[in-house]
Formats: C-alpha cells, structure tokens, sequence
C-alpha cells in the first residue's frame, strides 16, 4: 500500500548527498513541520529521501532553515541495530518537491555575480 504524502517544513540541518554504486545520486535529511496553534502548536520531524536529479537540485539549492515542500510517498525504513534490536520510523521518499520564495528582506545564500552591465547571467 502506497501512501502519497505533501509536507511542507523546513530543513533542520544541511542534507547530505552520497552517490551509489552506479552513481546515482541520493540525498537524505529533514524537515520540521509546525502544526496547531497557541498552547496546543507542535513541531514533528520527517525524514526524507531522494535520488537522482531532485537529489541533486535538493543538495544545490537548499540549504538548513530553508522551506520547502516535498511530495512523494510514506515509507517505513526499517533495519536491525548491531545489539540485534529491530528499529523502524517513517520517511518520505521523494518524487518531487518545490522552491519556497524566501521572505521579503532576507538574505539569499548566493547572489549570482553581474557582468560589466549589471545584467545577472542565467
């Protein structure tokens, strides 16, 4: 059974990109997520996985404390620890995501550079 899932958080720490063996690229981090309001708000971490190009632009382009939202499906990664104790938590595998626009007035984590005529290359 596949569980389709939206999240929107934002990162708590810089992800961290690995290749595989064949070289695919995989990225791994994640995201906390607020939710209710006053006395009653919460925060909950999600793990998340991605591979491929959305690992890649994921790694490039976001960095710890940046929003994002992230589509993709619920999984239980699961694995057995060196004491033999078998653990499981959820984790979003990602098919997608999308660029959150940063608030009015803050700062981006690179400018690009402009050339004699102040025009910013693409």
């Amino acid at each position: 059974m596949n569980i389709k899932v939206f999240a929107f958080g934002r990162l708590t720490r810089d992800t961290e990109l690995i290749r595989s063996s064949s070289g695919t690229a995989i990225c791994k981090g994640s995201i906390a997520s607020d939710f209710g309001y006053g006395d009653k708000k919460d925060t909950i971490f999600i793990e998340f996985v991605a591979f491929g190009k959305t690992a890649e632009m994921i790694d490039e382009y976001h960095s710890k404390g940046d929003a994002i939202v992230l589509d993709g499906e619920l999984q239980m990664n699961k694995w057995e620890g060196k004491d033999g104790v078998k653990h499981e938590k959820p984790q979003i595998k990602v098919d997608g995501f999308q660029f959150v626009p940063k608030a009015k007035g803050a700062k981006s984590a690179e400018a690009p550079e402009s050339d004699d005529h102040g025009a910013v290359p693409f």
